[in-house]
């Protein structure tokens, strides 16, 4: 997908529409425009546990707030790599340390599961960033604004593979996440 003042262009054929697990064929032929609010969210079905009494929060989970330009043949994939990756940062940081697992929930996956913030849960959105190379994130302890604790855009494209894109957002989400806990500030506003 290419961004166009607010506006997303998708190109695809139907039998073009794959892609490995470290590039991506370039889609072609037909264009169609999509206005960015047009998507509902998309909530990914792969939630993290975290293991941990003293993690302040027992699981992770992520909604794709719209943007993201994932093929929806990958969505699941992705998803599931984001969630794979983040436990892998968040485990193998030595000053963190924290025990965690990935697990498919399908319930997660369902609008009105998240209609109820519950307490000792981080929510993780995720959308294309200002630019084609970038992705962004923010985490929130919560529902309203003041549950915002972290906004960030990170380089997506400008790595060579998807993996590598991947692995630099769960560091950096990681890396706002340890921050989080080291100031305990799960809020906006602290």
């Amino acid at each position: 997908m290419v961004r166009r003042s607010g506006i997303l262009v998708v190109a695809f054929v139907a039998a073009a529409c794959t892609r490995s697990t470290d590039t991506a064929v370039a889609p072609a032929a037909v264009v169609v425009e999509v206005q960015r609010s047009s998507r509902a969210p998309l909530y990914s079905p792969w939630v993290l546990d975290v293991e941990d009494p003293a993690a302040s929060f027992e699981s992770i989970s992520f909604k794709d707030v719209g943007l993201m330009s994932v093929a929806p043949a990958d969505r699941a994939l992705v998803h599931h790599e984001i969630a794979e990756a983040l436990s892998s940062e968040l485990g193998g940081d030595a000053p963190m340390s924290l025990s965690t697992h990935v697990r498919y929930d399908l319930a997660m996956s369902l609008p009105e599961t998240h209609l109820a913030c519950t307490g000792g849960h981080i929510y993780v959105d995720l959308w294309d960033g200002s630019n084609p190379e970038r992705i962004g994130y923010s985490l929130w302890s919560g529902c309203s604004e003041e549950g915002r604790f972290a906004w960030q855009e990170v380089l997506s494209e400008a790595a060579p593979d998807r993996r590598t894109a991947i692995h630099t957002l769960a560091r950096s989400i990681a890396g706002s996440i340890k921050k989080a806990r080291q100031t305990r500030c799960f809020t906006r506003s602290c």
